[in-house]
Formats: C-alpha cells, sequence, structure tokens
C-alpha cells in the first residue's frame, strides 16, 4: 500500500490511510525539534486538521509505500528525508499508545500483531 504526500493533504487524512492498513498504530507528526524527544505531551503533537503545507520543511510530493514488511523506522526516515516530515509511531497497548521508538526496528505488520494481541489480552481481563 502506498499513501500519497502532499501539501494540500490534512495530517488527519495521512493517519486515518496509515491507521486503515494498520489499525493498532498510529501515525503521529511533531515539529522536527521534538523528534528526538523520548516523551511527548499530546499538545506538542500537530492537529489532525493542519495542512502538510504548514508542518513540513520540503515540499517535495509523491508516494510512501506502508508495506507490512517495512519497517517503522525506514517509513519515519524516508518521511523526513524525502517529504521533510518528523512523525512518530505508537503501538496499542490495551487502553493507551506507547511510541514505537525502542522497537522501531519491527516491520509495521509486527508492530501491528503486537499491538493486537495486548489489546485483545487487556480486554480480556
Amino acid at each position: 500500500m502506498e499513501i500519497t504526500i502532499d501539501d494540500n493533504l490534512t495530517i488527519e487524512a495521512i493517519q486515518k490511510e496509515f491507521s486503515g492498513a494498520y489499525p493498532f498504530l498510529k501515525i503521529e507528526f511533531v515539529s522536527p525539534s521534538l523528534k528526538k524527544t523520548k516523551a511527548i505531551a499530546g499538545s506538542e503533537l500537530f492537529l489532525p486538521q493542519r495542512k502538510l503545507v504548514t508542518v513540513r520543511d520540503k515540499h517535495t510530493s509523491g508516494k510512501i509505500s506502508i508495506d507490512p514488511e517495512r519497517h517503522v523506522r525506514e517509513v519515519l526516515d524516508e518521511l523526513e528525508q524525502t517529504f521533510g516530515l518528523s512523525a512518530k509511531i505508537f503501538r496499542k497497548f490495551g487502553n493507551m499508545w506507547i511510541e514505537a521508538g525502542l522497537t522501531d526496528h519491527w516491520t509495521l505488520a509486527l508492530q501491528n500483531s503486537e499491538g493486537q494481541e495486548i489489546s485483545e489480552t487487556f480486554t480480556k481481563k
């Protein structure tokens, strides 16, 4: 699957496509100055209604592959290097979301299946 990146899109449009493919993952966009920060408050995330033109420093249009076998780090690096977008990917953990930073070498498919398994375990308790 591919997601189109274009200045006229909103963050929400990308988030919906991403979560449609990976329901136990979510993608958030942050200021480049915060991308290395370990913990980010919700107030530091760009609002979903914002257009990409306002949150990126490169205005290249194109498509990014979010195939299941891609690693989280690959996707984040491509978003930054090709499209000028600083992003973080989070995995569902019960009723919370945790950043996939320590496991960014995992594939999107593995991240999503782990999120599903953990969430289902929490709901059974």
